[in-house]
């Protein structure tokens, strides 16, 4: 049967005064006119984990099976993610370049200088170093004991658009059956409808410092192995910088969140709730960060807070406290999580479906 619907838990939730006229409230939360006042109190939210998440905790066993589906997601998408990693480092090596003076390089009268870019081979060198860093296998993994986070946190809010009740008496995580399967095939649908951010995000955070000083490295090799006036003006521009690559790390990761969050509070502004991706500093795959439910917020200017349904909590609600001072983000949760420390997160897409009708109570 629907659940019970109320304006006044939505005008409260928005901190709007009451009395007010209900056509009014329409067009902030809707980009089209709501057909009725239940479609507007769902748009409105509140989203209450008390009586709107699921009340087993995310706590999946993932089968070999399991594994290699979510890897197909992710697999699918790399290469097109590959190919962006990449282009950074291809570019400043290709912005490399000396002049030299054309007495030094051959009997012809050039001018008094000539450009000269890093020769091709010595490219391909470097390239192929970092290349090894961002093999696909090795920065995904195997995928071993994990949960459904992304499963959870769309059927949650499947349940929650389609104004069904959860079923509060199924409290273990059902693997199989109906239910199961729903919540691992939005699993999917999480993971495939974002795959592209979560690899760009997580080897942004956690694989291009190491690719940078990979690339540094076979630079300084390639350079060196150059001879004559060639070798003598590279090695000369590299030993007066250090490092030309620098790409990726926590402070990346800091400024992206924060165009994020931008986004994160607009979406919160006009919906009940968005799944958010989180990403960890001691995760070393995306198979290792998390999915959530966003499902509220408060931002003063100085001490900002995102409330979410974590699915890793049962139906209760956790507190972010967001720091985005100093060169990485900082998250004090409440309750208290030992995760590794969240150091990004990001909107996620999210398409409404039905769930099966054999779940509607």
């Amino acid at each position: 049967m629907p659940k019970t619907s109320s304006i006044n838990d939505g005008l409260n939730y928005r901190k709007i005064g009451k009395p007010c006229i209900i056509n009014n409230l329409n067009q902030p939360f809707v980009q089209l006119p709501v057909r009725s006042l239940t479609d507007l109190r769902i748009k409105m939210g509140p989203f209450k984990a008390s009586t709107d998440a699921f009340v087993f905790a995310n706590s999946f066993q993932m089968t070999v099976e399991n594994a290699a589906q979510i890897r197909e997601r992710l697999q699918g998408a790399w290469s097109s993610v590959f190919d962006s990693v990449l282009k950074p480092f291809k570019d400043a090596l290709n912005d490399l370049s000396v002049d030299l003076d054309p007495v030094n390089i051959g009997p012809l009268d050039l001018g008094p200088s000539i450009t000269v870019g890093l020769p091709e081979a010595a490219i391909d060198f470097v390239l192929k170093e970092i290349a090894g860093k961002l093999v696909f296998d090795n920065i995904v993994g195997s995928a071993g004991t994990f949960g459904r986070c992304g499963g959870m946190a769309f059927a949650g809010y499947d349940f929650y658009l389609s104004n069904w009740q959860i079923n509060s008496s199924i409290k273990t995580p059902p693997s199989t059956g109906v239910l199961g399967d729903y919540i691992f095939n939005r699993l999917l649908d999480s993971i495939g409808m974002n795959a592209m951010a979560w690899l760009d995000w997580s080897v942004t955070l956690h694989v291009l410092p190491i690719a940078s000083v990979a690339g540094n490295v076979a630079l300084g090799l390639a350079v060196g192995s150059l001879e004559g006036p060639i070798g003598a003006a590279f090695g000369g521009l590299l030993g007066s910088q250090i490092g030309i690559f620098d790409f990726g790390g926590k402070k990346v990761i800091l400024d992206r969140t924060k165009d994020e969050w931008g986004k994160i509070k607009n979406r919160l502004d006009n919906e009940a709730a968005c799944p958010i991706g989180l990403l960890f500093s001691d995760s070393v795959s995306p198979l290792g960060d998390h999915q959530v439910l966003a499902i509220g917020y408060e931002d003063d200017g100085v001490a900002p807070t995102l409330t979410v349904w974590d699915n890793r909590d049962g139906n209760t609600t956790r507190l972010y406290k967001l720091n985005f001072g100093g060169d990485e983000l900082n998250v004090d949760q409440i309750p208290f999580n030992d995760d590794g420390g969240i150091k990004g997160f990001f909107l996620e897409d999210y398409a409404h479906i039905q769930p099966p009708i054999e779940l509607k109570i």
